[in-house]
């Protein structure tokens, strides 16, 4: 439908042409009509033949354009189009198109190319058909189309199936060369017609609430070990700060995948080094970069809801670490500590781009235990105070401190991951497809911790968890509640332990710790919102269509391969066909003017729209004709020839015709009988 509209419009602008040109013809002939009558009248009689058919080529004109005509008292004419000369005594001026502003194309003169100000007429008609009626039309099937891939697009991208597992996902959208660094949220990032780098209008993500105030949005990430089928979930967050609200440009998002932090950007759980197993970057293409993020061997992404998740040792069980100072070579990123091999604590930072370690400093640890009365360790201009032994900080672990935009640490104090899981303690697994609405909260996260110790399944000796989540419908902050639940015979391991709104966990074999000083609990990422500011449709990553308007949406090329590539549930479990209900369920969901109209409704609402105008025109064309009959009886009444009148008068003549020649007949057979009599 999109094409044939196109065509239409094409159609309407080829007839414009035409007519321009037919125009040019009449004006033409109208002033060589000129030179002639004035010549024909200087002889004295006037031509009425030639002054016939100027009036004839003046009616004909008038249909195709609105015109203002002066009679001259040579009998010629002059003929004013919107204000200007078109027609003169001896010449006129020449008419052509050409494309203006937003595609519209415009009659202008030839000679200067001033526009020509049509008030009526076929070209007027045809100019505000090819302009104005069907640009229209196609831009609402345009906003239906983009309205509804942006919203298809975002559900299959947070989707999963029990077959894909893509080790590298590239972005569909081209962000234009040399913008970077721009918001992508920026009106100059929109795609114009005809380009091939930006993202199509309406595509736009949404970092800015309805007042257009900068708000906090989410994007999960899904990090799946394709051996073992687990997979960790981290969250993408973007936090506005002050005035003016941080930056969230496709280097930042890339920054914070790799290094932890960009812009306004920030992985959470904090982990060091920015998201495990995952490297993001800008990929140069035509017109552009996209973007492209590739996993590690054996790990495979996906932005589902699904929950896989199996905590390991932390990356952090020691005691605390104070650290105070600043550094403007740091400011805005995300520092890493990690205890190295050698007994040293080094700190380093991650290349936003290239994902690459830079050693910022590192000093050794004191041995064999540090005194908290010691003076503390530099690395730079930064002070670290150990709090406790140095048996209690493992080889290999480490954590992680944001710095601000001037250099100082942002809490002055590390930011350490939550969760501690003992080595010895049963291993404990959180599933499901989350049913709730509520979006990843960084300060109030979901949690389990341990109670009460004992032998998981036991009559006797059971241990007691408390599950810590969070309700609400998603338009804001949530409520937390709690639940408690002992782990008795009636919950031997592999039981399915329900948490909230679809989410459970399964404990293995063995023995649970009480939790004694955050040494044995866990925290763990539920999203109901995996995408909040529709970043994956923005950047087309795992798109169901591609395309930027209703001619050029189609099927996505990777799932016309594959049906593998089609995300049909929101979790990577085998039968689940919720995505593709999420996608029936959208077609209700009020998503168009002003979120007042479905898909549906829409498109029926432009119907009666397009209906109305055609029966509007329809009678305009009725009413028109009727004023047309009306004005040419007027017009004949004047200086036409009235048929029953002229039949009267011939019959008249031909009467009187016919009356002489009886006189004459009368007359002659008269004139004969007297001269019989007289010879």
């Amino acid at each position: 439908m999109a094409r044939d509209l196109s065509q239409q419009r094409d159609s309407a602008g080829s007839t414009l042409h035409s007519l321009t040109r037919d125009v040019n013809r009449l004006s033409s002939q109208l002033a060589d009509l000129n030179i002639d009558i004035r010549r024909g009248s200087a002889s004295g009689a006037p031509p009425n033949d030639l002054i016939d058919a100027r009036d004839e080529l003046l009616r004909e004109l008038s249909t195709l354009v609105q015109v203002t005509v002066r009679y001259q008292p040579d009998n010629s004419v002059q003929v004013d189009l919107g204000g200007r000369l078109l027609v003169g005594s001896a010449s006129s001026a020449e008419l052509t198109t050409e494309q203006i502003d937003d595609g519209k194309l415009a009659v202008v003169y030839a000679d200067d190319r001033g526009l020509v100000q049509l008030s009526g007429g076929r070209l007027q008609a045809i100019a505000h058909m090819r302009n104005e009626v069907l640009p229209d039309i196609i831009a609402d099937f345009d906003q239906l189309a983009v309205s509804m891939m942006r919203q298809m697009n975002g559900i299959h991208a947070t989707g999963a199936n029990s077959a894909a597992r893509p080790q590298a996902v590239m972005g569909e959208m081209v962000i234009p060369g040399g913008m970077l660094n721009t918001n992508l949220d920026d009106p100059s990032l929109k795609k114009e017609p005809g380009q091939i780098a930006g993202i199509p209008a309406g595509m736009l993500p949404e970092f800015v609430d309805e007042l257009g105030n900068p708000q906090s949005t989410n994007l999960s990430i899904n990090i799946m070990n394709t051996a073992t089928g687990v997979a960790e979930k981290y969250t993408i967050r973007y936090e506005p700060g002050g005035v003016p609200a941080a930056s969230r440009s496709l280097n930042d998002l890339i920054s914070a995948i790799n290094t932890g932090r960009g812009g306004g950007f920030s992985v959470h759980p904090p982990v060091a080094g920015g998201i495990p197993h995952l490297k993001a970057h800008a990929l140069s293409v035509d017109g552009g970069h996209k973007l492209s993020l590739q996993a590690a061997d054996g790990y495979a992404i996906d932005f589902s809801r699904s929950l896989d998740t199996r905590p390991s040792e932390s990356v952090w069980t020691g005691a605390g670490i104070d650290i105070a100072g600043s550094d403007p070579d740091l400011a805005g990123k995300r520092l890493h500590f990690d205890i190295t091999n050698d007994g040293r604590l080094e700190a380093y930072t991650i290349h936003p781009q290239t994902g690459n370690r830079e050693v910022y400093d590192s000093v050794a640890l004191p041995s064999p235990a540090p005194d908290p009365a010691d003076p503390p360790l530099f690395l730079g201009d930064l002070e670290v105070t150990f709090l406790g032994a140095a048996s209690e900080y493992v080889i290999g672990q480490g954590f992680t401190a944001d710095l601000t935009n001037a250099g100082d640490l942002a809490d002055g104090d590390p930011v350490e991951v939550r969760s501690n899981w003992r080595d010895d303690a049963a291993g404990v697994s959180i599933h499901g497809r989350y049913t709730g609405a509520v979006s990843m909260i960084p300060d109030q996260p979901w949690n389990m911790s341990v109670l009460k110790g004992g032998t998981i399944g036991s009559a006797n000796d059971a241990p007691m968890v408390k599950f810590t989540y969070n309700v609400g419908d998603g338009s804001g902050g949530a409520e937390q509640r709690t639940m408690v639940i002992t782990l008795d015979e009636h919950y031997p391991p592999g039981t399915q332990i329900p948490i909230a709104d679809g989410v459970y966990a399964i404990f293995d074999d063995g023995q649970l710790f009480e939790d004694v000083g955050g040494n044995n609990n866990l925290d763990f990422t539920v999203d109901g919102q995996p995408d909040q500011a529709g970043l994956l449709s923005a950047l087309g990553v795992q798109s169901l269509f591609h395309g930027g308007t209703a001619a050029t949406m189609k099927v996505a090329d990777s799932v016309l391969a594959s049906p593998n590539n089609l995300l049909v549930g929101s979790t990577r479990a085998n039968g689940d066909n919720s995505n593709i209900l999420r996608m029936l369920d959208a077609r209700q969901e009020q998503l168009l003017d002003d979120d007042s109209l479905n898909f549906e409704d829409f498109y029926q609402d432009r119907l009666n729209r397009v209906a109305t105008q055609v029966n509007q025109v329809a009678q305009q064309k009725s009413n028109q004709a009727a004023v047309q009959a009306s004005l040419e009886n007027r017009r004949d009444q004047i200086s036409g020839v009235n048929i029953d009148e002229e039949v009267g008068l011939l019959i008249m003549q031909q009467q009187a015709y016919q009356a002489a020649a009886r006189i004459v007949g009368i007359e002659r057979e008269n004139i004969q009988a007297l001269l019989g009599i007289l010879g």
